[in-house]
């Protein structure tokens, strides 16, 4: 039974996402952070392992995240569409809590084009699904 507790443990363990881990990553995310403003209560994240060191984007929905900021957008092979994209700042807070300032909206293409400047600061916890999946989670701030 010992036995048992120890390997549950260390599974759990396993799974556990040091906020550190996300800097200088690419994952894919259901949408564009902050799109035009709306934000969601949650963000579905997967991890994007880089074949080619010269791959710095991916298509569909996607947010990088550098050393203290992040971008975030909308790419598709092709030239006919909205590619909405935003930008900011984040913070790790701790392990499982990050801190993200939005600074920028931007949409072009096959839409209304906007430009939007701003400074939108949220909370989220990190929520570990698996080794390439998290979830964040909105926390709500009094």
């Amino acid at each position: 039974m010992k036995t048992i507790y120890i390997y549950l443990i260390l599974l759990f363990t396993s799974f556990k996402l040091s906020g550190q881990s996300l800097e200088n990553s690419i994952w894919q995310i259901n949408d564009v952070f902050g799109n035009n403003g709306e934000y969601l209560d949650e963000y579905q994240l997967t991890k994007v392992e880089k074949q080619d060191e010269r791959i710095s984007f991916v298509y569909g929905n996607s947010i990088t995240f550098y050393q203290t900021s992040f971008s975030s957008n909308y790419s598709a092979p092709c030239g006919n569409d909205c590619f909405p994209s935003s930008s900011g700042n984040y913070k790790i807070i701790s392990n499982n809590q990050i801190e993200t300032t939005q600074f920028t909206f931007d949409q072009s293409g096959d839409c209304e084009t906007i430009h939007k400047k701003m400074k939108i600061k949220t909370l989220y916890q990190i929520v570990q699904k698996s080794k390439s999946n998290i979830i964040l989670k909105k926390i709500n701030q009094r």
